[in-house]
């Protein structure tokens, strides 16, 4: 009996790859010196299922603590989705010990803007910080790659000048790998100390399965090990992916028929 096959042609409305989020990547809730170059401001834009919009225009607009200078006003996002941008931190007057900075990232969605507003502290050059830190990684504690263990990082920071030691709200932790072949992970960049100085590092494991150690810092200012910290991190094979069905799904015959998953069209 000769195979016979139907073929079936399916169409859809694909809507224009717009963005509906704008999400914060990296680079909120750091610690710049005064008159330094900042870390990255990083924000990404995503579609509906959560997919990277690449070639999206993001606008960047100091909107609070006006006197830092921006690298770039204007970038586009790149094949992950990402746009990103520096700026140099002013040089704070006599006796202005911190400052807190708003940068605005701000991109245009089927006619609504989205926005995220980026946070930064500047710090005078004779405030040190210091922090009270606790943590649940360890080489007995793996984390599966993609996925996310909460408060894995714990601090309550402070700065000091003068004698007199405060709260640090604003910041938030950093994690950075160490070596080029060790695991790779990163805080999830939403969370900043509160008027307390606390604050958590929900860690996210990336994709390589290794073990090694991870450096933590507040604010990503690496200054010292008051405000730096290194932590052992091993990350194994994360949850099974999904089952994807390539083709031969929904085929049917009588006996004696020849029923393949080869593509014969």
């Amino acid at each position: 009996m000769p195979l016979r096959k139907l073929l079936v042609v399916l169409s859809a409305c694909i809507s224009a790859s717009l963005g509906q989020n704008l999400t914060p990547y990296a680079g909120n809730g750091q610690i710049v010196r005064s008159g330094a170059i900042s870390r990255g401001f990083v924000a990404q834009v995503l579609d509906v299922a959560g997919n990277p919009i690449p070639g999206a225009t993001v606008n960047w607009l100091v909107t609070t603590g006006i006197g830092p200078t921006l690298a770039i006003s204007q970038s586009s996002t790149d094949l992950e989705g990402k746009a990103s941008t520096l700026f140099v931190a002013e040089t704070l007057v006599s006796g202005q010990r911190i400052k807190t900075v708003k940068v605005t990232a701000s991109t245009t969605i089927q006619g609504t803007v989205r926005t995220f507003e980026f946070s930064a502290v500047i710090l005078a050059s004779n405030v040190t910080v210091s922090a009270e830190v606790s943590s649940i990684l360890s080489p007995t504690n793996p984390i599966g790659a993609g996925t996310t263990l909460a408060n894995a990082v714990s601090a309550q920071i402070s700065s000091n000048a003068g004698g007199v030691t405060e709260p640090l709200a604003g910041v938030a932790l950093f994690a950075d790998p160490e070596g080029r072949d060790g695991p790779l992970a990163s805080c999830a960049n939403n969370t900043l100390s509160d008027n307390d100085g606390r604050v958590s590092c929900n860690l996210v494991a990336g994709g390589r399965i290794a073990a090694g150690f991870v450096r933590v810092s507040a604010g990503g200012l690496a200054e010292n090990t008051f405000i730096s910290w290194r932590y052992p991190l091993r990350v194994v094979g994360g949850p099974p992916a999904s089952l994807i069905v390539i083709q031969g799904d929904g085929q049917s015959g009588v006996s004696g028929d020849l029923v393949t998953s080869e593509d014969q069209w």
